[in-house]
């Protein structure tokens, strides 16, 4: 965090909007200083268990599970492409070092957009839109009010089982 807070701030705070992981990374050091895990632990007990989702992890090395489909990118000092397959997942700790299935993330999807792991007021605040200057006013929460719009009440009611 030393790296993000050296710089000094783009715009004071809700007045602008910039993309950044410093804020999911921020977000995983309370969940390990409020849960009192580390945050992979807490992952697992508090939302992979719960779910069943088997097949999903939080790596810490850079080891793949198998199988899993070969990865290439140019994001390279070159530009030239190069297999990013077994570069370490773990670099993106809380901002996405989360590897999954598809089988799984069916799973994780329909949790999400119905809130199924929070109490009903905190599913309320989650969906709360917030304003982004300098952006269009969005309606909903994106993917996860997506996703809850498609459910008919029956698929949610199951979901909440």
């Amino acid at each position: 965090m030393g790296y993000a807070f050296a710089e000094p701030p783009v715009f004071p705070p809700g007045q602008g909007f910039q993309y950044s992981n410093t804020n999911t990374v921020l977000l995983g050091l309370v969940v390990e200083k409020v849960g009192g895990q580390k945050l992979p632990d807490y992952i697992r007990v508090h939302i992979l268990v719960p779910l069943g989702m088997d097949h999903t992890s939080f790596p810490t090395t850079n080891a793949f599970p198998e199988p899993h489909a070969q990865g290439y990118t140019t994001t390279t000092a070159s530009g030239a492409e190069t297999t990013a397959t077994d570069w370490d997942p773990s670099w993106a700790w809380a901002a996405g070092a989360m590897i999954s299935t598809l089988q799984d993330m069916h799973i994780w999807a329909p949790a999400l957009a119905t809130g199924k792991l929070l109490a009903p007021e905190m599913q309320k605040q989650r969906l709360q839109t917030l304003s982004i200057p300098g952006q269009p006013q969005r309606d909903g929460y994106g993917f996860g009010d997506l996703q809850s719009r498609r459910l008919d009440r029956s698929q949610r009611q199951r979901a909440r089982l």
